[in-house]
Formats: structure tokens, C-alpha cells, sequence
């Protein structure tokens, strides 16, 4: 999935940051889903730091099982509360004060401890950063990608069926399934600050240059320049002076609105998300099930995933909007 950052806070040291992906406007649709889920990236580690995504609005259509712009939102007690969400593909994990990675939807797989400080999600597997800077990761593991590497990492991405992080070097290294490349990130890669993974490929970002590896048929890997990244399933957005978006946009997921330089971008699979400087939500792309309808709010961070997305608010409440299949949209209360 991708990533932004946002001082005082935010997918660098020595502040641990971590990342989301994709954005658009809401078009006409034309009645087809699909049902990948781009992969998020988004640490937000206790120190102050602060990860961000993007978020959109659009056209609903009302269908069985949709929420469209209500919210599913549980107030945290005083000894514990969410500080990070991430949506994956059909499911959504959130991150607690106390170390907790807890998930809801369609999901079945225990974490395995309680010590966590960032996580991932990708189509059916959770990877999260351990207090001693190491990779856990749980889940299916059809294609070992929960084979994650040793040694100490500072942030992470998972895509479909891999992931990449970032290590304490600034090097990226990835693994799971290698189809198209996608976990060889390329020898000329420099200090990394940021990265990125889609379903079929990554980015990543070196201060202002983006390089990307993997599949490109949809041209998802010509970024070039950036200062943050978001990757989903076939497209890539990079800020660089405001957003831009590369690859597949039939539904306008690769089409962030011009008038806004959006502090956090996230992209879903065919919806994208960003959060603007005031912390509201906007949401662009596919909007079959509300997946485009934000409430209002002020958020610090936003996630989207395959039919649904959520947003962290600035009182650590956990909303999500979207298709409610396998009651993904029931916040678990702390």
C-alpha cells in the first residue's frame, strides 16, 4: 500500500514513518467491481509521529450491504486507544497505544503479540514492526509472504501478495511473491526514505526521486519525481508540487483533484483518498458501495482499501464507510 508523511508527525528517522497510496474524482460508473485491495501502508510509530493518507468523495450507488458516508465509530477508553488503521482486502487492522494490532472483517488469523509500533495490510495478511524494529507478519501465506526479512526495519508497505520495507540502512528490502519483479527493487536505489507497494509492483522515494519496479502495463511505474508516495493495485501517485497519478484509471482513481495538495494520500483499489491540511477527507474514483462518501470529521489519517476506508479522527476514534461485507465496518471497541 502507500504512504505520506506530515512533520510534527509522519510512510524517515529518526522520526519512524510509514506509507499509503492512489486518488480521483467520482465518475459515472459503469456497474463492473472488482474486488482487490491495494495495499496501505501507514506507520505511525508513539514517538509524535504522524502517517497520512488521502481520501475521496464521490457519486454513490446504493446497493445491499453498503454504508454510504455513515460511520462505525467506538470511543476509546482512557488506558487505551487506536493510533493507527490500515485497510486491507476485505478486512481492516488497527494499531492501539498499548501495542495491539486488532482486525475486523473478513479476518481469522490472532496477532501474534502485543508489542507493535506500525503495520500493513495487504489481500490477506498483516505485517507489523515490533517495538525491536523487527518485521512479524500473520496471515495467509500462499506465496511466503510472511516470510519477511531479518534485521531492523522502519517502516513497511504491503502489496497484494508481498511487501517492502525500509531498513535501518535506508535499504529496501522485499519478499513474498516475485511475479513481474516486484520484490527486486533495483540496484541504483539510494537512501530510501519512503516506500510503496501495489499488487503487481513498488516504489519507492530517495529525497525528490521516485523509482519504481515491477509490472508497468498500465505505465504505473513512471512516476520520476516526488516527495511521497501511494501505490495500489495498477496506479502510483507521487506529491511533488501537489499529486500526480500514473496507470489504469478507469474509474478516475489516478485523477486527484488539481485544487487540492492533499498532507496524506491513500489509494485503494479503483478509489483513492486524501486528507487535507484541515483534516477533512476526500475521496475520488469507484463509489459502488460509499466507498467515496466520507463523513465529516477531522481525521489524521485516512485508509483505503478495496470496497471500503476508514479515517482516524483526532480524538483516536476508528470510522469506516463502505461495503459492511463480513461486518468490516464494525469497529471493535477497545
Amino acid at each position: 500500500m502507500l504512504e505520506i508523511f506530515k512533520t510534527a508527525a509522519g510512510w524517515g528517522a529518526p522520526q519512524r514513518e510509514i506509507g499509503v497510496l492512489g486518488l480521483r474524482e467520482c465518475g459515472n460508473q459503469n456497474g463492473h467491481r472488482r474486488t482487490f485491495c491495494a495495499s496501505l501502508c501507514s506507520f505511525r510509530p508513539l514517538f509524535g509521529v504522524v502517517a497520512l493518507f488521502i481520501v475521496v468523495a464521490g457519486c454513490a450507488k446504493p446497493g445491499s450491504g453498503a454504508n454510504s458516508g455513515s460511520d462505525s465509530a467506538h470511543p476509546t477508553s482512557e488506558s487505551e486507544r487506536w493510533t493507527d488503521v490500515s485497510a486491507g482486502g476485505g478486512f481492516i487492522c488497527g494499531l492501539t497505544s498499548g501495542g495491539r494490532v486488532l482486525c475486523w472483517g473478513d479476518w481469522s488469523y490472532p496477532s501474534p503479540g502485543s508489542n507493535y509500533v506500525a503495520l500493513s495490510t495487504g489481500k490477506s495478511h498483516v505485517c507489523a514492526i515490533t517495538t525491536d524494529e523487527h518485521i512479524e507478519c500473520w496471515g495467509q501465506d500462499k506465496l511466503d509472504q510472511l516470510d519477511a526479512p531479518s534485521g531492523s526495519y522502519t517502516s513497511l508497505s504491503l502489496g497484494g501478495w508481498f511487501g517492502c520495507a525500509v531498513n535501518t540502512s535506508d535499504e529496501v528490502r522485499c519478499w513474498g511473491d516475485d511475479d513481474k519483479g516486484k520484490t527486486d527493487p533495483p540496484d541504483t536505489l539510494g537512501a530510501v526514505k519512503q516506500v510503496a507497494s501495489g499488487r503487481s509492483h513498488a516504489c519507492a522515494v530517495e529525497t525528490d526521486r521516485v523509482e519504481c519496479w515491477g509490472w508497468d502495463f498500465h505505465g504505473q511505474l513512471g512516476l520520476g519525481s516526488g516527495s511521497m508516495i501511494a501505490v495500489s493495485e495498477n496506479y502510483s501517485c507521487a506529491r511533488f508540487g501537489g499529486w500526480h497519478c500514473v496507470g489504469e484509471n478507469e474509474y478516475g482513481q489516478a485523477d486527484p483533484p488539481g485544487f487540492e495538495d492533499y498532507v496524506q494520500l491513500s489509494a485503494g483499489d479503483t478509489h483513492a483518498c486524501g486528507l487535507t491540511e484541515a483534516g477533512n477527507i476526500e475521496c475520488w474514483g469507484s463509489n459502488f458501495d460509499g466507498e467515496s462518501d466520507p463523513p465529516d470529521g477531522t481525521f489524521t489519517l485516512v485508509t483505503a482499501g478495496e470496497s471500503h476506508t476508514c479515517g482516524l479522527t483526532s480524538d483516536h476514534r476508528v470510522i469506516c464507510f463502505g461495503l459492511d461485507h463480513h461486518d468490516a465496518l464494525e469497529v471493535p471497541e477497545l
